[in-house]
């Protein structure tokens, strides 16, 4: 994951979560798959507010990458 979209979508969460004087503001980063034998998948909570960061295999099927992003929105609206 690289630390300069940790920052931007940090931001914009604050940003959010300051103009509508919300309680609760999360985001996602929302890479696509690699090779690499790691991947960006993970939660932070930073300054109160949930950043999670998840990748999702563009190389599949439609039928797959709609179940990918199923499973990420479900997941993340979970936690």
């Amino acid at each position: 994951m690289h630390s300069g979209n940790l920052y931007q979508i940090f931001s914009y969460v604050k940003n959010q979560q300051w103009t509508n004087k919300s309680r609760r503001v999360s985001g996602l980063l929302l890479y696509a798959r690699t090779d690499e034998d790691v991947l960006p998948e993970g939660d932070y909570v930073i300054a109160g507010n949930r950043i999670a960061a998840r990748s999702l295999d563009l190389n599949a099927e439609f039928s797959r990458i709609c179940e990918q992003l199923n499973a990420i929105v479900y997941d993340f609206a979970l936690n």
